[in-house]
């Protein structure tokens, strides 16, 4: 079923507001849809982002049908769309498997240009990428375990803070400019949804999206130097160091 027409912007917080405190959708997912909703109510993003992923489950493709996103479901995830020409055109680059068209498609997800065609010449060459191998040069000597990590990010001395508030966007580098300001835009969008949401009854998305990218790029990194082999191991990894990061946030505060 193809649905055109998105609903008034503040429903659509009301309706994710739901989602979050019925503990259907998680920050991040949350996060995701507000950024691919956003292109029809915000204008002149540098990055707009027109597509965009989130793990299936029944109440969540209830909770896109409610807000009136055109979707496509797939056996575990769903793909939301901005608008109906956006699936068009997407639906149109899938079937096609060559190196422009992938790169169109990133563009389509948010990344920029520079980015998109460093991810897929990275992903083809079967490489690690660039992004995450500067931030374990970062950390060489000075990164123990995810408190370390989450200090030196807060601090800055990773990457940009700006970058907290990226989504999925993987820069070709730390000093990127474009993914900076791609970042910028997004973490506007974020505080406006955080405030909106905060004031119809569930507060403190901005922190979840925070803990949740530290985390995520945490785990990327182990992967890039091979410290994590397995699925067991990450899991592991993930399990103690999200009890340690939430120990140190409460320690800060």
């Amino acid at each position: 079923m193809v649905y055109t027409t998105i609903v008034d912007r503040e429903d659509i917080y009301e309706i994710i507001s739901h989602g979050l405190k019925e503990g259907i959708i998680s920050g991040e997912e949350a996060f995701r849809m507000i950024l691919t909703t956003a292109p029809s109510y915000y204008t002149r993003l540098l990055c707009p982002k027109r597509v965009g992923n989130i793990q299936y489950s029944s109440e969540k493709e209830d909770l896109i049908r409610e807000l009136g996103i055109p979707y496509e479901k797939g056996e575990n995830e769903i793909r939301i769309y901005s608008d109906q020409l956006s699936q068009e055109s997407y639906e149109f680059l899938s079937r096609h498997k060559d190196p422009e068209s992938l790169i169109e498609r990133k563009i389509m997800e948010g990344f920029p240009r520079c980015c998109a065609r460093a991810y897929i010449t990275t992903e083809l060459e079967r490489k690690p990428h660039k992004f995450f191998e500067e931030i374990s040069l970062k950390i060489r000597g000075k990164c123990r375990n995810l408190r370390d990590f989450a200090g030196l990010v807060e601090e800055g001395e990773i990457y940009p803070t700006e970058f907290l508030y990226r989504d999925d966007l993987v820069p070709h580098g730390i000093d990127c400019k474009p993914a900076i300001q791609a970042s910028v835009e997004r973490e506007t969008i974020l505080e406006i949804a955080d405030t909106k949401i905060g004031n119809i009854g569930w507060l403190g998305l901005k922190e979840e999206i925070e803990k949740s990218r530290i985390l995520n790029d945490y785990i990327k990194v182990l992967e890039s130097i091979g410290y994590l082999s397995n699925l067991r191991s990450l899991r592991n990894a993930s399990k103690m160091d999200v009890k340690s990061l939430n120990n140190s946030r409460e320690m800060r505060n």
